[in-house]
């Protein structure tokens, strides 16, 4: 923690810099009459620091200040020539002043923290960021009150639209800014948010769309976060949007300060006081500002254990004052607070920030790209000379020119992507400028000086573990001091070489290692440039130890009207043999022996097989040798019902199993199947819990070595919705199977059927990556609470991408009874939709959709079932796959880290090599892979997903094949 007298030391350094600089120089321009704030110094009173950089804080620009309507008519209007109006005159001098200083103070950008316009007419956005462009470096806007809410003297807008205009006026500069500032994060900047909570006083519909103009980027070792705080209510005393502000925390609108307590803690901390951070309001609580518990929430995150020590400045606006203070919280200092003075008043104010950082510190080494219409459009690279010097990397962009800061001796600018070859030589004193001609493009450049050379330092490599026997692996390590033609290898039991190495910039290269041949085990990384220089990182690589060699399925029929498949994926670099023991009714056993070949999927016809008409569970044994299978079953029940369900193997036989869902309503028939691979005969209590609390109990006997099924509705009767746990004397494994012919509310009629194995143990936590609530989907979730006590149960809905922000819900369950919701009235219709359910209390929960699924003008109906994931994981393997006709498969991605993550998924097929893509998926989100990475080459496939951070995964499958229609869905097996 911090005292306030740190802090007044600080001061009186603050002091002596700008005496070494007198202020009558300040005066020696045109703009002599420009007030500057006094000037803050970041971090200088840190041992081992010097002075880094600077950059210049403005705020509340106001442009149309004063006019009743400003630009064309009406707030929807177009801006006029000139710099119409006393706040655009005063920001014109101000970006006039910046130009002609920011060499001689080292500035490197501009930070504007709000109220850019008066009255957020969208003539008003247009006039700023034209003064604004005319910047030499970059500028970096954010939204404050008067940005939100567009109005005229003679007309308002019924909702506040502003940040609207915000995010489509600044769009191709915030692009700019997301190519050339380091590690730049999006947030929520174009992510239509519903807030639920933005009143308006002149429009029937309540709530809006709001785009937060919350993001972040990295620099010189520091991390700058972007907040928007603005309230979204009509202003109750006038037009407008209300002056306070708010952190839109709840159900109706999950915002910002989610985002930031999200984005805070999963911030890599590298240095002491090295979070600095933006907004319009103030952080105090006041009834203008933050209420007493909006201030605490937020100060409350920034004093935490591990955010305090990083929380380095709170810079803002709002109030039209230049003032600095101490943001305190439970008695003690969290980090100063910066108010800088309106550019709207008098002649203009502006502060100067001098940033002190550790040499050692994360460095960018004074390269900023920015787009200057001086130089053809082109963007203008600076060189500072510095003994940490060493590669800049620009991506996507051209580079026009090249101005040093400081005498650094000759530099050497390389053309080409792999930075090699053509090169320029530039070379001078400070100040200097070398204009390339106009036909020079560089779409990346490296420069190398006296200070460049120095050893490469690895992060991680992407993909960080592999099934072992994989041919071809292609991986991307990132780090820093990368250079073209640098080795890569993996050492470890075996040395793997790298091939086809390309160096996609100094910090990220891709290459390929073949591990058909490598043994499981952990393996170091070793990357040599061709200077010789070279590093190692140990252990960050893992060729897997694969295990378990049973799979035990209760469900299973070759009867009339069912046709099954058994998919085998089997992950080894070796032919696997598996022996496949199908259990009947009455206790009699079929042997069958399967050979699948290394890195493959083979599909078994079960009917063909064993024959016809057998009611048959399946014991699957692999002899020691790691193997993955589904069971997949099209079938015609009775008359009317129609459809198929899939089942992966349980791998080990319980004395226990739970399920919350089921129904003996009309239209539905329920069945628990239930195997049992012991010798002796062992005793079953069937205990179904109901909605309503009331229980009915059950007694059943399975005899040693086989199955029976049973129907529930001869357990509790007609018209009952209910869960169950089974109990058993000696471990047995269950599934249950319904079959449905009903209305589905909005869905209409749905026939099919679906079946999912029970779960073994009440969870804490579970995650469901499918769902939806489109037209002609109904979505259910049931959670059944099995002890005496009531539990909370909270649940997290990830809507897909562009519906909004993730919704929050908490469910109060009561004892020993089962709680079925509606996902379309707790996450809103027509939305795509995950889940994560979370408990201190142990919990089972089930998600069940019923459709009509109509692709290309078709019309499938049926239903699926899924109990959910228990864990999230980095690698999921999926044995069913089918991009062929008359199939449509999905691959639902649900990413709940704070950072994003990226998503490798290979497609194995029955012959030839496996096919692979890469996604990328963004932090809290859903994201859906439509099949057919292989569909030219095989239309069944087994799948493989693997990630940098832990997901969940699920595969829906929808499909009309051999004349029956349905769809099935499956989570997979999670190996880590």
């Amino acid at each position: 923690m911090r005292s306030v007298t740190t802090k007044c030391s600080v001061m009186v350094i603050t002091v002596l810099l700008f005496s070494l600089l007198p202020f009558s120089a300040l005066l020696a321009t045109p703009e002599a009459k420009i007030g500057f704030a006094p000037g803050f110094n970041l971090n200088s009173n840190l041992p081992g620091t010097s002075r880094q950089f600077s950059f210049v804080h403005l705020t509340d620009l106001h442009i149309g200040a004063h006019i009743s309507d400003y630009g064309t008519k009406g707030f929807d209007d177009k801006a006029l020539p000139g710099d119409i109006g006393p706040a655009a005159e005063n920001l014109r001098q101000i970006v006039n002043w910046i130009n002609q200083n920011s060499a001689i103070y080292d500035i490197r950008f501009v930070l504007i923290t709000g109220d850019i316009t008066d009255s957020a007419e969208r003539s008003e956005f247009e006039k700023a960021k034209e003064i604004l462009d005319e910047l030499d470096i970059p500028y970096v806007p954010i939204p404050g009150n008067h940005d939100i809410w567009p109005y005229t003297k003679y007309c308002e807008s019924p909702l506040p639209i502003g940040d609207r205009y915000f995010s489509e006026i600044f769009s191709g500069h915030f692009e700019n800014l997301a190519s050339t500032m380091p590690n730049w994060n999006n947030g929520t900047r174009l992510t239509p948010i519903w807030n639920g909570a933005a009143d308006s006083s002149t429009s029937e519909n309540a709530g809006c769309d709001s785009y937060f103009q919350n993001f972040a980027f990295d620099y010189a070792g520091y991390h700058f976060i972007f907040a928007d705080f603005n309230s979204r209510n009509h202003n109750r005393v006038g037009s407008g949007s209300e002056p306070d502000g708010e952190t839109f925390n709840s159900d109706l609108c999950r915002g910002t300060l989610p985002w930031l307590q999200a984005h805070f803690q999963s911030y890599p901390y590298k240095a002491a006081e090295n979070v600095l951070m933006f907004w319009h309001h103030p952080l105090e609580a006041d009834p203008h500002l933050f209420s007493t518990e909006e201030f605490n929430d937020i100060a409350r995150l920034l004093g935490q254990k591990n955010n305090n020590d990083y929380s380095g400045l709170v810079c803002t606006g709002h109030y039209h004052r230049n003032l600095q203070y101490d943001i305190n919280y439970g008695g003690e200092t969290i980090c100063p607070g910066v108010e800088t003075g309106a550019v709207m008043e008098d002649s203009g104010n502006i502060r100067i920030f001098d940033v002190w950082g550790k040499t050692s510190l994360p460095r960018v080494n004074g390269t900023i790209l920015y787009q200057d219409k001086k130089f053809n459009g082109r963007g203008e690279l600076f060189v500072k000379s510095d003994p940490d010097f060493s590669d800049n990397f620009i991506s996507g962009d051209s580079i026009g020119s090249a101005r040093q800061w400081g005498s650094m001796h000759t530099a050497t600018i390389h053309r080409k992507p792999e930075f090699c070859g053509d090169f320029l030589d530039i070379s001078g004193e400070a100040g200097s400028l070398e204009v390339f001609s106009p036909e020079t493009a560089f779409s990346s450049i490296w420069i190398e000086n006296e200070f460049s050379k120095s050893k490469p330092e690895i992060m991680k490599m992407t993909p960080a573990s592999a099934l072992p026997g994989e041919k071809l692996l292609v991986a991307e390590i990132t780090g820093s001091k990368f250079r073209s033609g640098a080795a890569v290898t993996l050492s470890g039991e075996n040395d793997i070489e790298g091939s086809d190495v390309y160096v996609n910039s100094p910090e990220t290269l891709t290459c390929a290692f073949d591990l058909e041949d490598t043994p499981p085990g952990s393996y170091s990384i070793n990357i040599t440039n061709t200077d010789g220089l070279s590093a190692v990182r140990k252990g960050a690589f893992t060729v897997r130890e694969l295990s378990g060699d049973k799979l035990y399925f209760a469900e299973g029929s070759t009867g009339t009207g069912f046709q099954q498949y058994l998919c085998l994926f089997n992950p080894n670099p070796h032919e696997v043999t598996v022996d496949a023991a199908f259990i009947t009714g009455d206790g009699s056993r079929i042997d069958r022996e399967y050979s699948v070949e290394p890195l493959s999927r083979k599909t078994i016809d079960v009917n063909e097989s064993v024959g016809s008409r057998q009611e048959l569970s399946l014991i699957l044994d692999s002899s020691g040798q790691y193997i993955n299978a589904e069971r997949i079953i099209y079938f015609k029940y009775g008359k009317t019902v129609e459809g198929g369900h899939s089942g992966t193997g349980e791998t080990t036989p319980a004395e226990c199993w739970y399920f919350a869902e089921g129904s003996t309503r009309d239209g539905f028939q329920e069945w628990v199947t239930v195997l049992n691979p012991n010798r002796k005969n062992t005793s079953l209590t069937f205990e179904y819990i109901t909605d309503s609390g009331r229980t009915f109990t059950a007694n059943e006997q399975v005899e040693g070595s086989s199955r029976a099924t049973f129907r529930v509705s001869d357990h509790i009767g007609k018209g009952q919705d209910t869960g169950l746990i089974l109990k058993s004397t000696l471990p047995v494994v269950a599934e249950r199977s319904m079959y449905f012919d009903a209305e589905m509310g909005e869905t209409g009629k749905v026939q099919g059927g679906s079946c999912v194995s029970g779960a073994r143990l009440p969870v804490n936590e579970c995650f469901f990556a499918e769902g939806t609530t489109r037209g002609g989907f109904e979505q259910w979730l049931s959670i059944l609470n099995p002890d005496p006590e009531s539990i909370t149960v909270e649940a997290t809905y990830v809507p897909g991408p562009d519906q909004g922000e993730p919704i929050v819900k908490t469910y109060t369950v009561p004892g020993r009874q089962r709680s079925t919701f509606s996902i379309r009235n707790e996450a809103g219709p027509d939305r795509d939709v995950s889940m994560r359910l979370v408990s201190q209390s142990g919990f089972i929960a089930e998600r069940s959709v019923y459709f009509n699924y109509k692709p290309d003008h078709l019309s499938w109906t049926g239903g699926h079932t899924s109990m959910g994931a228990a864990r999230q994981g980095k690698t999921w393997i999926l044995p069913e796959g089918n991009s062929g006709p008359g199939f449509e498969q999905w691959l639902c991605i649900l990413n709940l880290s704070p950072g994003s993550t990226r998503v490798r998924v290979t497609c194995y097929y029955e012959s030839g090599p496996p096919v692979s893509s890469v996604y990328t998926v963004e932090s809290t989100s859903r994201y859906v892979i439509p099949a057919g990475l292989g569909s030219e080459k095989e239309a069944a496939y087994s799948t493989v997903v693997t990630a940098d951070n832990p997901i969940v995964v699920e595969r829906p499958l929808y499909f009309s094949f051999h004349g029956v229609e349905g769809g099935s869905t499956a989570s997979g097996y999670c190996l880590e």
